[in-house]
This record gives C-alpha cells, sequence and structure tokens, in this order.
C-alpha cells in the first residue's frame, strides 16, 4: 500500500505520500513487489493525483517505467462515514465522490476499489448496514458498467456481514479481509475465509495482537500458516496487499515482510493439496 515506502509519521501512519509517491513505484520493483495499492485518504482529497486526468497519466507513466501494476486504489477517506450521514446533501457528496474514485481507478487501470466501512463508516449496527446498502445501490451500479469490483472492508464477523452481502438485490459488493484486523476481534479467521470464499477479491496482510496495534508480521495473533493454507482451500488468486506497520527503516522492514510472507506462501504451497 502507498506510504508504506516512505517514512512513518508518528500521528497519522497511513497516509497518502504526497512528496514521495512518484518514486515509491521503483522502490517497489526493486523490493520485488509487483503491485501498488493507490491510497485515497482524507489528506489528500485536495491534491490527489487519483483525480486528475494529469495525474493518472503521470502515475500510469511511472508504474509502467517501474515493472509494477496500480492494481487497486485503497478508499481510505470513507471511513470518516459521510456515506451513512444523516445530512442528506453530504451523503450525496461522499457517494458523488466515491463515484469519481471508481471512474478513476478504471482510468488507470486498478481493477479493484477497497471501500474501508470502519471507524466512523462501522457496518456494527444494522441502521449502519441498511444505509450503507442504500447508499451503494448506483455506486455500484455505476463499478458494475466499468468492470470494477468494490470489496468492503469491515470490523464486522462473517456470520453478520454474510447476510448483509446477500441482501443486495444485484450488483453486489465484495470483500477486501483483513487477516490483522480480523485477529486483533478474535475472528476465526479460517472459518471466516470459508464463509467468505466466494466474496474475498482483496486480503490486506498485517499482524496484530489480540484488541492490539499492529505490529511486524509473525508478531500478533494471526496464523498465517493457517490463514494463506485457507485462502488456498478457497481458491483465492487475488491480490496480497502489505498494510504492514513500518519504523525509520522503512525499506529494511519492507523487505523482511515481503521474505516472511514469502517463505509462509511456499510452506503452504509444498504442503499436501488438503492443508
Amino acid at each position: 500500500m502507498q506510504g508504506r515506502l516512505s517514512p512513518p509519521l508518528p500521528d497519522n501512519p497511513q497516509c497518502f505520500p504526497m512528496t514521495r509517491w512518484r518514486v515509491e513505484f521503483a522502490l517497489a520493483r526493486g523490493l520485488g513487489f509487483d503491485s501498488v495499492e493507490w491510497l485515497f485518504d482524507a489528506t489528500s482529497i485536495s491534491s490527489n493525483p487519483l483525480l486528475s486526468a494529469s495525474g493518472r497519466l503521470e502515475a500510469q507513466s511511472l508504474a509502467e517505467g517501474a515493472g509494477v501494476a496500480i492494481a487497486s486504489v485503497c478508499a481510505d477517506y470513507f471511513k470518516g462515514g459521510g456515506l451513512l450521514s444523516a445530512d442528506l446533501e453530504t451523503a450525496e457528496r461522499s457517494r458523488t465522490l466515491l463515484k469519481d474514485v471508481i471512474r478513476a481507478a478504471a482510468g488507470i487501470g486498478a481493477g479493484c476499489v477497497v471501500l474501508p466501512m470502519v471507524e466512523g463508516a462501522s457496518l456494527k449496527s444494522a441502521d449502519a448496514r441498511a444505509r450503507t446498502r442504500d447508499a451503494l445501490k448506483d455506486v455500484l451500479a455505476l463499478s458494475t458498467s466499468l468492470g470494477v469490483r468494490v470489496g468492503v472492508e469491515t470490523d464486522i464477523p462473517a456470520k453478520d456481514l454474510l447476510p448483509w452481502l446477500e441482501s443486495f438485490d444485484q450488483n453486489r459488493p465484495e470483500v477486501c479481509y483483513d487477516l490483522g484486523n480480523a485477529a486483533s476481534s478474535g475472528f476465526p479467521i479460517e472459518r471466516e475465509i470459508a464463509m467468505l470464499a466466494r466474496w474475498v477479491v482483496e486480503v490486506h496482510v498485517k499482524d496484530r495482537p489480540l484488541g492490539g496495534p499492529n505490529v511486524p508480521l509473525g508478531t500478533g495473533a494471526v496464523n498465517f500458516k493457517s490463514s494463506l493454507a485457507a485462502l488456498k482451500r478457497s481458491g483465492y488468486s487475488g491480490l496480497l496487499v502489505f498494510e504492514t506497520v513500518r519504523g525509520e527503516d522503512y525499506l529494511t522492514d519492507a523487505r523482511r515482510n515481503l521474505s516472511y510472507l514469502e517463505g509462509v506462501l511456499a510452506s503452504v504451497c509444498d504442503e499436501a493439496p488438503g492443508v
């Protein structure tokens, strides 16, 4: 994810790397990553290159030159809850902006937009789930017409998420499954992946202890071997996007994270098909 190959900001660990986004493509390729998830957040709403034709052209050129794809967009901005606002003008502005982000994603060849329905946009209440379903109807019609998949990232367990997904009449959203958030919430990851198998369009890779913050891979509550084995059994073949913690030596951290996950993937793939 954009920003993970730049120095961390102590007060905002996840923000668009405004002064460094251009260099992150080459850094990603040099470290062995093959794609980048574009970040659209509240800090960059007025100047994010994603929303300008010239910015998208420059991003595509840099990505192609580095040999990496802009495979997805994380629409982090919307976790503020504007889509669920009781103020009709605010909700409509949010829907319009989300449509703009989806059009822009299609314009740079990103096949997925991740929509974080967490924090201010949490789906924990039945009312929030109903409001979000209504807000997304025309948004999903647009995304379907453009060939862009929308993966919702939520803070609710699969047993609550699955019936909500199935409640859509058509143009249903899919799921971005965050391993670290699931572990922090105490969700049974293997069982959830089995339940959501046909819905998962993207996986966010990070590690967290139960009820705790983002920590280096392998030091939290995520059992990466069993989680990746569950994804393998489900037939998942989509993106694994690193949303990992980093320190001042952020490039070494990124290299270590990639090496760690590649090692786990190799052990899973080397074992029997039923693992």
